[in-house]
């Protein structure tokens, strides 16, 4: 699999627990701003809503020849098997690192 993108900057101002590959829902020209290396993940965080793992605050610049735009920092979903999705709830509720949207109530 060839990586698009990684946040470096998250090595030196976070401990970082446990990494994860994951592919990305995107739509129309994001395919190719991304393919194009327009992405940045800095400031981008991932939580958890009703089983499913989304990516916040990503920015993807616009593709110039589409005629959709969609927003450029839209939450976009992560493509994860079931037990990574799982672990990531998990490490966030026991090491209180986010919240879960799905347990917000708690």
């Amino acid at each position: 699999m060839k990586v698009i993108t990684t946040n470096k900057r998250a090595g030196f101002e976070y401990f970082v627990l446990e990494t994860f590959d994951a592919g990305l829902v995107l739509e129309g020209g994001e395919v190719k701003s991304v393919r194009a290396g327009h992405i940045s993940i800095n400031d981008t965080y991932v939580i958890v809503r009703d089983g499913e793992a989304f990516m916040i605050n990503a920015y993807i610049k616009p593709y110039s020849c589409s005629r959709v735009q969609p927003d450029e920092r839209r939450a976009r979903k992560l493509l994860l098997k079931r037990n990574e999705i799982d672990k990531l709830a998990l490490i966030y509720l026991n090491n209180n690192i986010i919240r879960s949207e799905e347990h917000t109530s708690e």
